[in-house]
């Protein structure tokens, strides 16, 4: 533990260097939303799941900026405010948490998916997953880890899409996500009645990858508290629920001379390895074409792990070819080594059709690339993704 508090104060203190001691003047304005409407199958796909729940939550978004700018009166209508807002968006979270259990289960054999009203309380009861095969040690891994790892991403898609402002509806939906695995693993059912972390650390145990519930609380508490949107989201929560002054406010932000550049956000994704952590940051964030860097590495240093892959690389956003903006990404993975072990190589092509309307391709091809093919679950070779994106 004296290990990890060094770490955590050395990091702490590298980051105070850059962070504005205060918070640039907020807004008022509501935030343009935006549906991302995918072709592919959101049950046996990851980024389509994610596409969706992204749309639903913003339509959610929509009605719940009206509701925070008119219900702003009191400490009561602010409430019922967040309230319901926490209902709807805790409902749109589950569900794409649990389908993204259906989906790593239905890689490898059929799984009966009914939904029955047990409980208004407890959706846990109500949404009902069977195996129709017998998962082994490596398939029930994939199975556990996939709805929590489904969580974390959706929590970067909040991040990458508010750079500008940051809504209540945003922010609570952010640490609905960011946070959901500490609070599992303090409050969820245990292995036996089917929590997602009980049986994540009884799977490795069973591979002889010594991880504790200790030890899986500090990997996730650790990557949420160095995200600095945590604080953000935190602060447009509470400063509407105490004053209702303002239902948006503008994120942190580092600077590198006149350049944006936003504090990284730290996602814990789970392997049948162990957990990384992938950092990611918007360099010229505001600009024209906003570069996207991301490093990957393993945390075996807190508890146990075997993940032994580095993964580095970053992505140029649109980038004008005509009427097209392109958005080429390009990831190398290595062993601890630095030996080259992977990639996810690719490029995005967006071509408006209308005004806030784009359709959108995403083509790539990916070899043992640790967030591509571990976590997302693509198979090796081309993959593609349509889609449209719909601003409102």
């Amino acid at each position: 533990m004296g290990v990890l508090k060094n770490l955590v104060g050395s990091l702490v203190l590298a980051t105070s260097f850059f962070i504005p001691s205060s918070v640039e003047a907020q807004t008022i304005n509501s935030p343009q939303r935006e549906l991302k409407i995918d072709f592919n199958n959101p049950i046996t796909n990851f980024e389509a799941n994610s596409n969706d729940w992204y749309s639903s939550d913003q339509v959610v978004g929509k009605g719940s900026d009206y509701l925070y700018k008119n219900w702003k009166n009191n400490f009561g209508t602010r409430t019922l405010a967040l309230l319901a807002d926490n209902e709807l968006t805790h409902l749109l979270k589950f569900a794409s948490h649990e389908f993204g259990h259906v989906r790593a289960a239905k890689r490898y054999g059929d799984m009966t998916v009914a939904y029955h009203w047990n409980s208004p309380f407890d959706l846990n009861k109500n949404f009902i997953k069977l195996f129709r095969y017998e998962p082994d040690l490596e398939q029930s891994l994939d199975a556990s880890t996939a709805g929590l790892n489904q969580d974390e991403y959706s929590s970067y898609l909040t991040f990458r899409n508010n750079l500008d402002q940051l809504s209540v509806h945003d922010g609570l939906s952010f640490l609905m996500n960011k946070w959901y695995d500490d609070f599992y693993i303090l409050t969820g059912p245990s292995e036996e009645e089917g929590g997602d972390p009980d049986s994540y650390i009884f799977f490795l145990n069973e591979k002889n990858i010594n991880l504790t519930e200790g030890d899986y609380f500090a990997q996730a508490f650790l990557a949420d508290a160095l995200t600095m949107q945590t604080y953000d989201s935190i602060e447009v929560v509470l400063g509407y629920l105490i004053d209702g002054h303002s239902t948006v406010k503008r994120p942190t932000r580092m600077y590198l001379k006149n350049i944006i550049v936003t504090p990284p956000i730290v996602n814990a994704y789970l392997t049948p390895e162990g957990t990384f952590y992938n950092m990611s940051s918007i360099v010229d964030a505001l600009g024209k074409n906003p570069v996207e860097l991301s490093f990957a590495t393993p945390v075996n240093f807190i508890g146990d792990g075997k993940v032994e892959t580095y993964r580095g690389g970053g992505q140029v956003n649109n980038l004008k070819l005509g009427n097209f903006k392109l958005s080429p990404f390009y990831y190398v993975d290595t062993d601890l080594s630095f030996n080259h072990t992977g990639y996810n190589a690719g490029l995005q092509i967006n071509k408006p059709l209308r005004k806030n309307v784009d359709l959108r391709l995403k083509v790539e091809h990916n070899k043992k690339d640790l967030l591509e093919n571990v976590v997302k679950g693509e198979k090796d070779g081309w993959n593609a993704v349509l889609g449209v994106d719909i601003k409102f």
